[in-house]
């Protein structure tokens, strides 16, 4: 799904309906449907089959699927075959997998048809030679959705096909396929398309699609602008590489992170819910397990807390916080402690605008939210969000807000940008409109940079340095989607691995890795001389500061001599007690305090500065 505006400036709101408010929550079913016809399984020109790339996006989002959710569903339906396989018996339907939880023996079927995979799918299912009814294929679509009791999450089908104008000229069929398609966008299915360019076809939506997705239908006064732009390849694929990576980009479901009042000004509210854009992906939580005759055993963990001198279990209800203040302590119980944190409720308000040019990307210190309208909380929330976006925009304005996602979260200070929509060059979406809220810091997080001096570089230094900057500079912007993190590339290389029985990961491709062989190639020159203008100053300093260094070397020597031979006195053959007597606790190691407490039969501080306490309690109830 794509968030977009373009729709929302009609007479009337967007109605609220069950299903939208039921889509951000939920499961996540995807249910793949793969052209199978002729022009799908010709080669092209780079040796691709297209519809072997196709089945390597279901593996792709099947892998995603196992490592990051143990409920989300994925089906495989292939349409254009010979044989059939469906409930209600279409012709040329083949329900290749049912939507289910994706297995190791289920992605094992769908990477034998991909592109590293022996099975052939025409020996398998065999290739339809004659016409068939499109319609049929969404009618099994709608059969397998509506089998499923949970109505809530996200439905959506993904559609990989080159034939851009279906029952060109068979009405009947035509309208009877729009109508189906439609019939599943009304009980909350989405259809995504995936249209490829093959036979040196390109791939026009405008034909058939754009009225199955609800887009723009040329009429006999459009002009011809209007026409070129219904024409541009929205869906459309260059290449198949781009169509495993639009696959990638769609995978992950969209779940709000919270859902909040948005309080432009006294008494005007709308409604929105953020999105965390940007988040540190982990390997995901693992379990603990034991053997019990040779079956995995899973453990049950528990928190015992226990008192730290007497070792007596403590509830969780007995067990307060404390601060330091002033040289007391100040304790508070649970309640209290969440008291003092919650300083107002949900919301998002605003306090004013700034210009952009006032923005320092290093006042950023946390991941940025993306929000967007959420009309089923206030009607006209869309509509209100978008004049304010468009705005802002036009008057390159930034906001600045308090923002409390949830209850039990800490206040921020926050800088509203807005975000325009930008598509490529096929029309498809890759910046979607909305505001990005950026946490700023307050006056107590700023931290002082110590002072220091620098030495200053020699002009010819300066130009030295810009030939290395020059040689090493990158045209293009930073992609995220050029750089996977190879630890967890690895990780899950191992795990898919040991999962589908395959050979032994030892090592995965690593782009962080710099080419060292381009780099040494375009800074063969550039090096050695920056190399040269910089040790000439070295050398000088050196000379200047060795007399210094030695000079310092030489009275710390004397200082760590003067400190041993303080502390050789008090060597392991002292007792703790006589250290005791002469205060020279702190003198003593912390493996000999904590021994000594041992010793006595009660249970050691960690910290040396408790450790030394605890033994003056104890030696002062002596006589």
């Amino acid at each position: 799904m794509s968030y977009s505006f373009s729709n929302q400036f009609d007479d009337d709101d967007p109605v609220v309906t069950d299903d939208y408010k039921t889509l951000l929550t939920g499961h996540d079913r995807i249910l793949f449907l793969i052209d199978c016809g002729s022009d799908m399984q010709i080669p092209q020109k780079d040796g691709k089959i297209p519809v072997k790339v196709a089945f390597d996006c279901v593996k792709s989002v099947m892998l995603n699927k196992v490592f990051s959710s143990d409920v989300d569903e994925v089906g495989v339906i292939l349409f254009g075959t010979a044989s059939q396989n469906n409930a209600p018996g279409h012709e040329h339907v083949y329900i290749l997998q049912d939507l289910d939880v994706p297995s190791a023996q289920k992605i094992k079927e769908v990477e034998a048809f991909g592109s590293e995979g022996d099975k052939d799918l025409t020996t398998e299912f065999g290739v339809a030679t004659e016409e068939f009814p499109l319609g049929n294929v969404f009618w099994t679509c709608m059969e397998i959705f509506s089998e499923r009791t949970k109505k809530t999450g996200t439905r959506r089908i993904f559609l990989i096909t080159d034939q851009d104008n279906p029952h060109k000229k068979n009405t009947n069929l035509r309208n009877a396929a729009i109508q189906r398609a439609k019939d599943l966008g009304e009980i909350g299915v989405e259809i995504e398309l995936f249209g490829l360019n093959t036979g040196g076809n390109l791939f026009d939506e405008s034909l058939f699609y754009n009225e199955i997705m609800n887009g723009y239908q040329p009429t006999e006064e459009s002009d011809e602008a209007q026409l070129e732009q219904v024409r541009a390849p929205k869906g459309a694929s260059n290449n198949l590489d781009e169509l495993l990576q639009r696959v990638r980009r769609k995978r992950p479901k969209k779940r709000s992170a919270f859902r909040i009042p948005f309080r432009l000004a006294e008494g005007l509210e709308i409604g929105i819910r953020g999105y965390n854009i940007i988040i540190e992906q982990s390997r995901g939580q693992h379990t603990w397990v034991y053997t019990a005759a040779e079956q995995l055993q899973e453990v049950e963990t528990k928190t015992t807390y226990k008192c730290a001198d007497t070792e007596q279990t403590l509830m969780p209800d007995e067990i307060k916080t404390y601060w330091p203040v002033a040289g007391g302590q100040s304790v508070f119980n649970n309640d209290e402690r969440q008291k003092l944190r919650r300083s107002t409720d949900p919301s998002l308000k605003l306090l004013g605008f700034m210009s952009k040019d006032v923005m320092r990307p290093y006042r950023s210190i946390f991941h940025p939210y993306f929000i967007y309208p959420d009309e089923s909380t206030f009607e006209g929330s869309t509509r209100t969000f978008a004049a304010l976006l468009d705005t802002m925009l036009e008057q390159e304005r930034v906001g600045l807000c308090v923002f409390t996602p949830r209850t039990n979260s800490t206040t921020f200070i926050v800088a509203m940008i807005p975000q325009r929509e930008i598509m490529n060059e096929n029309g498809i979406q890759t910046q979607p409109p909305g505001f990005c809220l950026i946490r700023l810091p307050y006056a107590d997080d700023i931290r002082e940079i110590p002072p220091t001096t620098i030495q200053h570089a020699t002009e010819e230094q300066i130009e030295g340095a810009k030939g290395v900057i020059d040689k090493l500079y990158l045209d293009q912007m930073y992609d995220p989607a050029d750089y996977e993190n190879p630890t967890l590339q690895l990780h899950y290389a191992v795990l898919q691995s040991l999962a589908l029985d395959q050979k032994a990961v030892e090592d995965v491709p690593d782009n962080t890795l710099p080419k060292y062989e381009i780099l040494n190639k375009r800074l063969k020159d550039c090096v050695p001389r920056l190399e040269s203008l910089l040790n000439a100053d070295t050398e000088e300093l050196d000379a200047v500061s060795s007399s210094s260094r030695k000079r310092k070397e030489t009275s710390n020597d004397d200082a760590e001599s003067s400190q041993k031979r303080a502390r050789r006195p008090l060597s392991g053959s002292k007792s703790i007690e006589d250290c005791y007597k002469d205060q020279t606790l702190d003198h003593c190691t912390v493996p000999m305090l904590k021994d000594w407490v041992k010793q006595q039969g009660t249970y050691p501080k960690s910290r040396k500065a408790d450790l030394i306490n605890q033994i003056c309690d104890i030696l002062d109830k002596r006589p």
